[in-house]
């Protein structure tokens, strides 16, 4: 199967991405220390209490902080290129743009996600009364 070369980028990141990142995916359950949704079920043969409102904002923090951990490796794999561009570019305002594309468009996309889990953070610690979950320290 020969391979287009505009297509060679996408086949390039998809390769990347089952090669280092499906591990995250695959063993997901080692990122988060508790399931996903920690109630309104059966965990180890132990029935959970019944699902509120506390554990959907809990669920949703699981996830945010699974995306971030994700995020994280991404962002640097593409800033990693983008230095890798704009260092070959040898004067070339073309590829000087695109790198400086792609490091704007990395920052905006971590910002975002981060802004993500500081309005999560900040509703639940509001609605709940306390913050039991922090990025830095984990689940409390």
């Amino acid at each position: 199967m020969i391979i287009p070369k505009k297509n060679l980028s996408w086949f390039l990141a998809a390769v990347v991405f089952v090669v280092f990142l499906m591990p995250f995916f695959v063993s997901a359950h080692g990122l988060i220390p508790t399931p996903l949704v920690p109630c309104g079920g059966v965990v180890n043969g132990v029935n959970q209490p019944a699902c509120n409102f506390a554990e959907l904002v809990h669920g949703v923090n699981h996830v945010i902080s699974f995306l971030l951990v994700v995020a994280a490796p991404i962002a640097s794999i593409l800033f990693a290129y983008a230095g890798f561009l704009y260092m070959t570019a040898q004067g070339d305002t073309g590829k000087v743009s695109q790198a400086h594309g792609i490091f704007l468009t990395v920052f905006v996309g971590i910002v975002i996600a981060l802004a993500a889990w500081l309005t999560v953070s900040t509703i639940s610690s509001a609605l709940l009364g306390s913050a039991d979950y922090s990025l830095l320290e984990g689940i409390r």
